[in-house]
Order: structure tokens, then sequence, then C-alpha cells
């Protein structure tokens, strides 16, 4: 917790850094004096199912082993060495509007595969 508001706590979140405000009905209750930032507290935290933002759309390829393109994604709030890459097709339903932006910055000869793809779904 930042600071205290007379209906609302702004919070920190331990791993990603995002500010957010809260309503004090969705905090959890912790306390402790001497509460240190550990490793085990980090990783308790990220696997509690936060969801990611996407920061950026960095680049694509070809993935022969589940036969659809790719696309390095960068998320808010992590380090580049977490990008990852996810399937066109699972963007293309998730985040249509950001991969269309994405595409038109691309050349051509992908736009053109990507119009094409785009019928399919």
């Amino acid at each position: 917790v930042i600071r205290s508001e007379a209906h609302y706590f702004r919070v920190s979140h331990l791993v990603t850094g995002d500010e957010l405000d809260v309503h004090p009905s969705r905090l959890k209750f912790y306390a402790d004096s001497s509460l240190d930032v550990t490793e085990e507290i980090l990783e308790h935290v990220a696997a509690q199912g936060i969801i990611l933002a996407i920061s950026e759309l960095k680049k694509h390829r070809w993935n022969a082993s589940i036969s659809d393109d790719e696309v390095l994604v960068g998320w808010k709030g992590l380090e580049s060495v977490e990008d990852s890459w996810e399937p066109l097709t699972s963007l293309a339903t998730e985040v249509k509007v950001l991969l269309d932006q994405y595409i038109q910055r691309q050349n051509v000869k992908v736009r053109k595969y990507w119009n094409d793809k785009q019928s399919k779904f």
C-alpha cells in the first residue's frame, strides 16, 4: 500500500510495479512489521494469476511445429527477457486491434498474408 485515501487505497504490485487504486474490500490482510520482499514472496505473488497487459508487439516468425505464425510479445512491467512468442491466432481473438496496428506497420507481403488469413477467423 502506497497511500490511503478516503474510499480507496493506492497500491503497488510487487511483481509488475504497476500502481492501482483499489477498494479496501479487494485487499488481502497481511501484517508483518519486519516484512522484507523476498524471492519467495515474489514467486507467490507471481503465481496468483495476474493478467498481464501487452506493452508491445515486437516481431513475428513462422512456427512449423504449431503451423502458425507467432508474435513476440513484450509485457508491461516485465523485463524483455520475459517476452514470449504467442500464436498469431490467439492474439487475433484476444487483442485484434493491437495486432491489426502491428500488421499495418509491416511490409506488403505480411499485410496481404494477414488480410487473407483474417477471413478464416
